[in-house]
């Protein structure tokens, strides 16, 4: 078996079909790959969809259960999976028909262990929105720790990279960002193919919309603990390489704390609690760093709220000045 894809679902019945069309029409036969399909305890017409395609293709492996949420019905397609090589796949997404043929022809000539797939952005009605930038090149390899990331699920792995990893279901938005990471500094050889691929459909009311939840913000903190225990335990004496990786992850934690936990509310208790956790991880460089964008990050609430507030305050001045302006020219 070359490859599992793992499309878990739950009340998409208005994309389904056109999902798992995209799937089975393919230039790679249907006994070199499956699609490892769990129903997540859906309440519309999803099961039955499954089931009516299941009838018509043996590389279907339908597995129903009651809603444990997305985390842990991608864990159930990983514990299920047999291709040497693994993707993923969001049922209100598609993918490019007679794709899969040549994307897993380089990979395999070329022995990847990671893949990057192109992706193209959409509304729920179908119009194209934007193309997503490559993440690097058709022509260059590069070992996991140098070769730039993109979490999934435009990404293909050797399914040997992810053993041992699970999607932590108390990471509610980027979950899917620690496994890329640390299934990537297993990589040797990584690279991109640009090759139209994967249909990322822009939902209103998806996952993504929930960053500002508390929820959210555990969640965030959570991440940084797994990547910061994970590299304290296969890599305690980083190379600047190593550690470089490893902290950018950590940061694009951080960023999100910042922006969607403390910065809409200005909350002083998130602020002087993600401070302590730093402290607490031999981290306090990352806020160092982090103050070259979140002026006064590393320092007390007080500075930072009070410079939060002169940015509100010159953006204030300058639209009105601006504004101003073109009264005058009007007159």
């Amino acid at each position: 078996m070359k490859l599992s894809i793992v499309l878990p679902i739950y009340n998409t019945e208005s994309y389904l079909k056109r999902c798992l069309d995209s799937v089975f029409n393919q230039d790679l036969s249907e006994t070199d790959y499956e699609l490892i399909a769990i129903n997540d305890g859906s309440t519309d017409g999803c099961l039955a969809i499954l089931k009516d395609y299941e009838s018509k293709h043996k590389n279907l492996v339908v597995i129903d259960q009651k809603n444990a949420g997305d985390s842990e019905a991608r864990n159930r397609g990983l514990e299920k999976a047999r291709g040497t090589y693994l993707t993923f796949l969001d049922s209100d997404d598609a993918i490019e028909h007679f794709s899969l043929g040549t994307i897993m022809a380089k990979a395999e000539k070329e022995n990847l262990d990671i893949l990057y797939l192109r992706m193209t952005q959409y509304d729920e009605n179908g119009n194209f929105l934007q193309e997503m930038p490559p993440i690097g090149d058709d022509n260059t390899i590069l070992p996991g720790f140098e070769h730039p990331r993109r979490t999934f699920p435009a990404t293909l792995y050797r399914r040997k990279l992810t053993e041992g990893f699970i999607f932590d279901k108390e990471i509610l938005l980027g979950t899917e960002t620690v496994l890329n990471a640390l299934s990537q500094s297993r990589a040797s050889r990584c690279s991109y193919i640009s090759i139209p691929y994967y249909k990322y459909t822009n939902r209103v009311n998806s996952i993504s919309k929930q960053g500002y939840t508390e929820r959210s913000y555990f969640g965030f903190i959570k991440g940084i603990k797994n990547i910061n225990a994970f590299q304290k335990e296969v890599h305690p004496n980083p190379t600047p390489q190593q550690k470089k990786y490893f902290d950018a992850v950590i940061i694009i934690f951080m960023t999100r704390i910042v922006e969607l936990s403390i910065l809409p509310e200005m909350r002083k208790d998130r602020f002087e609690e993600i401070q302590t956790i730093m402290k607490s991880l031999n981290l306090n460089y990352i806020l160092e760093v982090m103050s070259e964008k979140f002026k006064f990050l590393n320092s007390s609430f007080f500075m930072f709220s009070s410079y939060q507030t002169y940015l509100v305050y010159k953006q204030k001045v300058y639209l009105f000045a601006h504004n101003l302006k073109k009264r005058f020219k009007k007159k």
